[in-house]
Formats: C-alpha cells, sequence, structure tokens
C-alpha cells in the first residue's frame, strides 16, 4: 500500500525550531509518517481504504497538539 500525505505547518517558535533538532524537516516529515503508520496499523484494511476522513481527523489531533522540544512547529495534514 502506497499513501500519499501533504503537511501545512507553522513555524510557531523559530528559535525551537531552528535549534531543537538537526534537521527540522525530517523531524516532522518522519514523525507525520511514524503517526500514519500507527494510526492505519490500528484499522482493518477495508477501513484503512474507506476511512480517509477517520484517519485525517486523527492525524490532525495529534499532530495539532503543541510541539514538543524536537518540532517547534504547529502542523495540519491532509492526506491523499
Amino acid at each position: 500500500m502506497q499513501i500519499d500525505t501533504v503537511i501545512y505547518f507553522q513555524i510557531t517558535d523559530p528559535k525551537l525550531y531552528t535549534y531543537g533538532v538537526e534537521y527540522p524537516m525530517n523531524a516532522i516529515e518522519n514523525l507525520t509518517a511514524t503517526t500514519l503508520r500507527n494510526i492505519i496499523g490500528e484499522l482493518e484494511l477495508d477501513q484503512s481504504l474507506t476511512s480517509r476522513d477517520t484517519i485525517n481527523a486523527k492525524m490532525r489531533a495529534i499532530l495539532d497538539q503543541p510541539p514538543g522540544a524536537s518540532a517547534g512547529a504547529s502542523r495540519s495534514t491532509g492526506w491523499s
């Protein structure tokens, strides 16, 4: 299965974003990919193929939480 994602994020703490991790873009990509894998792993195959809105809502709820020391950005997602 291949899933394409789109991530929109807003830098809320430029200092933390710049100095919090060595490669902030990679950190955001890894966090998003891991979160998506965890959500889809909890679903049955047919649910994962038909529940775009549910998956998007779960992703948004997890990724829109205030960032930890590793990110420094507020993130919103959409996927297709």
